[in-house]
């Protein structure tokens, strides 16, 4: 099981466990996908009118974090992560339906849920 760092306070400390209740979780997946959401936003709203401008500004906003869902290898570390995770995976007008990032959403809830006690 890979370790996972959980914040409490100020003061970092790895777990090899989901969060339990009482501890707030740095989950990686869930800011990736924040991003990937605030950067699809800016550009949906700033993007240029002209082909080649909209697809040089995606590198700007989402572009980056979308190369990173595209390639994750982890599991989430939270439930909060695995529900993003599979509402992302699954949303035909904003998410990553069809495209890599959907299968290893998908791999990192089965990821998390299979941290979990039985």
């Amino acid at each position: 099981m890979k370790r996972r760092d959980i914040l409490r306070g100020a003061i970092a400390f790895s777990v090899s466990a989901p969060a339990t209740i009482g501890i707030v979780a740095y989950d990686p997946l869930l800011s990736a996908i924040r991003d990937y959401q605030d950067g699809l936003e800016k550009w949906l709203k700033f993007s240029p009118e002209d082909n080649e401008g909209a697809m040089a500004y995606t590198d700007e906003s989402y572009g980056p974090p979308l190369a990173l869902l595209q390639e994750w290898d982890q599991p989430a570390y939270t439930r909060d992560g695995a529900i993003a995770a599979l509402k992302l995976a699954f949303d035909d007008d904003t998410g990553v339906r069809g495209m890599p990032a959907e299968g290893r959403l998908i791999q990192a809830v089965i990821g998390y849920l299979e941290t979990l006690p039985a």
